[in-house]
């Protein structure tokens, strides 16, 4: 995912630098047409956070899942063989410790499927509107409405971010219960 945005953040940049407007209107191309390119790219950038938003989220469900079913299958087998009084119980600690890994895969989790505030998705099309209704060029307009997605870029990464740190707390817990459940194995040999 981080590769996929530098990469989209790189070929913008490089559109846009001094060398590739040079060459762009060199080549006949206007400075609108550079106006336009930068919008598509932002707008393509606006669609890519919006699919990382989703794909990160699908990633979280299936992390809770395994998590989840790794502990109900734990306390299952625990609660059947402490009835049958056995000695091959789990320890009280393990129980415990991964029902704590749970509860912390869980928060991470439901808090990156929670609802982004003000996340932008595309340009809205009311504000592009006002933008043409409030300039006297279609093409001033359009470099507003490009800035005004540029910095919701930006405000979309600020709150991925904060996702991604959760999503990777969650894989590093499920990392841990798997661990948790291989020092019960081993200590059981």
């Amino acid at each position: 995912m981080k590769l996929k945005l530098a990469f989209l953040t790189a070929v913008a940049a490089v559109i846009l630098t001094r060398r590739s407007r040079q060459t762009l209107i060199s080549q006949g191309t206007t400075s609108d047409d550079v106006v336009k390119i930068a919008y598509e790219a932002i707008s393509s950038s606006l669609e890519h956070d919006t699919s990382t938003t989703e794909s990160l989220r699908s990633r979280a469900t299936a992390v809770l899942s395994a998590a989840t079913v790794m502990t109900a299958f734990v306390i299952g087998l625990d609660y059947h063989v402490g009835k049958s009084n056995s000695p091959l119980s789990f320890p009280t600690w393990a129980v415990f410790s991964l029902t704590a890994v749970l509860a912390i895969i869980s928060i991470c989790s439901v808090r990156i499927l929670w609802p982004i505030h003000e996340f932008a998705y595309g340009p809205s099309s009311e504000k592009i509107l006002a933008k043409l209704d409030a300039h006297s060029s279609p093409i001033a307009s359009l470099r507003d409405i490009t800035t005004a997605c540029q910095t919701s870029h930006k405000s979309n990464l600020g709150k991925l971010k904060g996702r991604y740190i959760l999503f990777q707390v969650s894989e590093a817990m499920l990392i841990a219960e798997v661990g948790i459940l291989i020092a019960v194995l081993w200590s059981a040999r």
